[in-house]
């Protein structure tokens, strides 16, 4: 019970701030763009690197737990862990060690997404074509600027689904 509990916690908030955000700024290249934006809005205090660092901080356990006793295990850290670096580095923009660290991050934690439903739930898989597809719809409906901005909200959309499916 606590994993949906945690699950959903996370899940709220991730999508809760997601949508704060297209309302405030619109829609966006990439998720990582809301970032030095939240960061204009209130310069002491990024909201979007709090939140960035503690949704997947939440789901953390219940992830772990749901692919208990599999070989493929770590790919549910991996997933979630460099998102820490992600959240520490709101200007990635400006390039440099934090533009590097935060795209390898990224990118590291979105191959390790794919792979936990690919080898801890296959019989899941099709949630990854599904929302794939949703995001490409979406990305024709709303212009091809913010294609990775529908695939990672896509990505996330499988991960807490997959969750939600295995607890």
């Amino acid at each position: 019970m606590w994993q949906y509990i945690l699950a959903a916690i996370s899940c709220l908030l991730f999508f809760g701030f997601v949508c704060l955000g297209v309302g405030k700024f619109g829609i966006q290249d990439c998720y990582s763009a809301y970032g030095p934006l939240w960061h204009k809005e209130h310069p002491k205090f990024n909201i979007w690197t709090l939140i960035t660092f503690i949704a997947p901080l939440i789901i953390m356990p219940a992830l772990l737990e749901s692919s208990e006793g599999s070989v493929w295990q770590f790919t549910a850290f991996l997933c979630l862990a460099p998102m820490s670096f992600v959240a520490f580095t709101p200007n990635y923009q400006e390039g440099g060690m934090a533009g590097r660290l935060h795209m390898i991050s990224a990118i590291i934690s979105a191959v390790f997404s794919i792979l936990f439903t690919i080898l801890v739930a296959p019989h899941l898989v099709w949630f990854l074509v599904g929302y794939a597809l949703a995001a490409t719809i979406l990305t024709f409906l709303f212009g091809k600027k913010n294609w990775m901005f529908w695939f990672e909200m896509a990505a996330y959309a499988a991960l807490y689904t997959v969750l939600f499916c295995i607890i």
